[in-house]
């Protein structure tokens, strides 16, 4: 799976010079193949009829939905054949299909020459040579494990390619867990939800942002962006089951204020931390901006919670009780959180 988080410019440019290095046989057998596949004829499984082409011609159509099943497409391997072929950026997809027999008779003559037309859309060499070289294992294992196209990244395309592919497969899980809640809760607590769910998108933009900021200007920074933002809504919603479930742990003023004390100390040393960042200067003033627009967002998402709270455990408790059970629980967790941003970057 692609990592979610890559925390440096350094380690990401010597994990690039690694992959770019491939050596020079490897690039050889790379071209050999295909100059011996460039005399393939495809069969008329391989190619777009006139029929498919009208059929598939919106260009905001994703062959992969019908792939994977995704974004409310059912999962339909003729269909998702059919629409990479009308297309003339997905034959990394048809190479995967050929190979692994999705729908089709596994060919890995097809997926060679498709993966071949591959890199003239701009698939990184690295990538394409990775995949033709599992394609060479594929053909003497007896039981060969499928051609994966994101296993094999080496470009930031790539990595934001793979990483919306795993948000949108994430997608439906989440929702029906949120829905769950739902189903739980009275009008008011549903309005609340639905108010906090904003605010939880917010501070999920907001803090990816703040971590991939070491990352702008990269190739990799869209894919750093999207993984974050999954991650922190995947956090949100396992902090929404826990307290729909059951309440935070009690507290009383003292702790609420000690609680707040520790946090705002925390942000302070995050800040700081930037400052001691020795390959960070010229961005210093901008990621102490990410900081400050993520940790207002999350105030903002800190306050929804307490509406949804108030309402989930209605009757429970006196309000203000309610309120510093769930302010000093999250500002707890968010404490951990900054003073783990004084360790990365410090």
């Amino acid at each position: 799976m692609l990592p979610l988080r890559f925390r440096r410019n350094l380690g990401f440019l010597l994990f690039m010079a690694a992959l770019a290095a491939l050596p020079v046989a490897a690039q050889d057998d790379d071209r050999t193949a295909c100059t011996q596949i460039a005399r393939w004829k495809p069969g008329p499984e391989a190619v777009a009829s006139p029929a498919d082409a009208n059929l598939f011609k919106s260009e905001t159509l994703a062959c992969t939905d019908y792939l994977y099943g995704i974004n409310g497409q059912s999962k339909n391997f003729d269909l998702a054949r059919r629409c990479c072929l009308t297309r003339a950026d997905s034959s990394q997809v048809l190479a995967m299909i050929f190979a692994n027999g999705w729908g089709v008779r596994r060919d890995y003559d097809a997926a060679t020459y498709f993966l071949c037309k591959a890199e003239e859309e701009g698939i990184a060499q690295a990538e394409v040579t990775g995949m033709l070289e599992h394609i060479a294992g594929m053909r003497a294992a007896k039981a060969p494990e499928d051609l994966d196209y994101c296993k094999e990244l080496t470009s930031g395309y790539g990595m934001s390619v793979c990483q919306q592919l795993e948000n949108d497969r994430a997608a439906p899980l989440i929702e029906a867990r949120i829905a769950a809640i739902e189903k739980s809760l009275d009008p008011a607590g549903k309005k609340a939800l639905a108010a906090l769910r904003k605010a939880a998108d917010a501070f999920a933009e907001a803090d990816a942002l703040r971590i991939a900021e070491v990352n702008r200007g990269g190739t990799i920074y869209p894919s750093v962006v999207s993984g974050a933002t999954q991650e922190i809504s995947t956090a949100f919603v396992a902090t929404l089951e826990s307290y729909a479930k059951t309440r935070a742990k009690a507290a009383d003023a003292a702790a609420a204020k000690a609680a707040d004390d520790r946090l705002n100390q925390a942000f302070g040393k995050a800040r700081q931390a930037f400052e001691k960042c020795d390959y960070c200067q010229e961005t210093e003033k901008i990621r102490h901006e990410e900081l400050r627009d993520a940790q207002r967002a999350w105030i903002a998402y800190r306050d929804a919670w307490k509406t949804l709270y108030q309402a989930r455990w209605k009757g429970a408790a006196p309000p203000a009780t309610l309120d510093r059970e769930i302010i000093t629980a999250l500002s707890a967790a968010r404490t951990e959180e900054l003073l783990a941003i004084g360790k990365e970057d410090g």
